[in-house]
């Protein structure tokens, strides 16, 4: 058999498509990848925690799979259901090793350009990093952290945007790894240099980052990167008088909204309050940050919904915010100790 292995990067606009109901949209996007391929001894599944990614296996040529893949791509518009990256493992092998497959075709996903657009990968072997570009060199480096100790960040964006390239990386066709590798060391050095700051301010600057890298995002990549710019350089905005009853709006709305996706940027934006101004006054006012109040809210709702065996737990991460099973897993067991199939059995107990 030969695979194929389909990622829709952008679930949020899933989500809307599926009135956020996960079973029905996995079962409709199937259904429709089944059509698509028209053979039905074609096998289309996808993992339980993985509800935007689906793997065929099927009998054909390198030809016959590369036909398949600009058929899934022109019925699932860009518009409509956002990037789609399609990975093709064209040598036969047997369904026993299908776990071994999938790990060699998503080390190669990352290959994929970076932006909003479809792509098709064709799976050659996991691909060591030297193979890559190296985006975050030390001359840049070099050049962020003289901007950073002399205070000078509109020089730091301009190395991280134009000397750099960030700005473009989608025009200059980067690689998601590459802009993956670009934003961690970039951020992990201005968080560096920041010695006033507290971390779980940065913290929740790389969770909107890697959304943004998810989802394949440039312009949520870029403010965010801009945003830890601001942060460094300590700008807040003049006390006012309705700064406390701002931070409380924006905490109800956190609670009526905490499945959405939500980030610092997002919110600060959306109530007209200075990034970076705002999450010191939440930490202040809560004694915990934003993205901790997010994760706190869903995972309320979590052990709620796990109250009704019925409920399944991927389904549960989904409806509460969570595109990857494994990822709510990891969080969950930060805060409670334990995984949620052992919550949900020693609740029922």
């Amino acid at each position: 058999m030969s695979t194929i292995l389909v990622k829709f990067h952008d679930v949020e606009i899933l989500k809307q498509s599926y009135e956020k109901d996960v079973l029905r949209m996995s079962y409709s996007l199937k259904e429709k990848l089944r059509k698509i391929v028209g053979n039905e001894r074609t096998i289309v599944f996808n993992y339980t925690d993985k509800v935007n990614e689906f793997v065929i296996e099927l009998n054909a040529t390198p030809t016959r799979l590369h036909f398949i893949a600009d058929r899934i791509l022109e019925a699932f518009p860009v518009e409509e259901q956002g990037p789609i990256t399609i990975v093709l493992h064209d040598k036969a092998t047997s369904l026993d090793d299908i776990a071994a497959v999938y790990r060699e075709m998503i080390a190669n996903l990352v290959t994929r350009p970076f932006g909003r657009e479809h792509s098709t990968v064709v799976c050659t072997g996991s691909r060591k990093a030297s193979a890559f570009n190296d985006r975050y060199t030390s001359r840049i480096e070099s050049l962020l952290v003289d901007s950073l100790g002399k205070g000078d960040i509109g020089r730091a964006k301009t190395v991280l945007m134009e000397t750099a390239g960030l700005d473009k990386c989608d025009e200059q066709k980067w690689s998601l790894f590459e802009v993956t590798q670009f934003t961690t060391g970039a951020l992990n050095t201005i968080a560096d240099s920041d010695k006033n700051s507290d971390e779980r301010t940065y913290e929740e600057v790389q969770d909107a980052i890697n959304y943004g890298l998810r989802s394949l995002n440039k312009e949520i990549i870029t403010d965010n990167m801009e945003l830890a710019l601001s942060i460094a350089q300590g700008e807040s905005a003049n006390e006012n008088n309705s700064i406390s009853s701002q931070v409380e709006n924006i905490r109800d709305y956190i609670e009526t909204h905490y499945m959405e996706h939500l980030s610092l940027s997002g919110l600060a934006e959306q109530f007209f309050v200075e990034p970076s101004y705002l999450s010191r006054k939440f930490s202040q006012k809560y004694n915990e940050t934003i993205t901790t109040y997010i994760t706190r809210c869903r995972m309320d709702r979590a052990k709620k919904l796990m109250e009704d065996e019925k409920n399944k737990l991927e389904a549960i991460s989904f409806e509460v915010g969570y595109d990857d099973y494994n990822y709510f897993s990891r969080v969950f067991r930060r805060l409670e100790g334990i995984s949620p199939s052992e919550y949900r059995k020693k609740n029922m107990q």
